[in-house]
C-alpha cells in the first residue's frame, strides 16, 4: 500500500507554494509497514518536537477512552 496526500495545518487559510524537498525513506518505510499491518494512515501530526505521531482510522466501535480526531 502506498500512501499518498496532502495535509494541511488546521485553520490555515491563504496563498501556499510548495518546493522545499525532504528525502523521508525511513518514514515513508515506516508507513508502509503501518499500513501493511492493515491500518490506514488517515493523518499526521506534528507537535514542534522531534516526534510525529500517525493517525489511523478506526475499524471497531468507538469506545470509552478512544480518541477521536477533528478532521475538515
Amino acid at each position: 500500500m502506498k500512501m499518498e496526500g496532502i495535509f494541511w495545518l488546521d485553520g490555515f487559510e491563504g496563498e501556499c507554494k510548495g518546493g522545499l524537498m525532504f528525502r523521508a525513506f525511513d518514514l515513508n518505510k515506516f508507513i508502509n509497514k503501518v499500513q501493511d499491518g492493515g491500518d490506514k494512515v488517515i493523518g499526521i501530526k506534528f507537535d514542534g518536537s522531534n516526534n510525529v505521531e500517525f493517525i489511523t482510522e478506526t475499524k471497531q466501535e468507538m469506545g470509552e477512552g478512544n480518541c477521536i480526531y477533528p478532521h475538515g
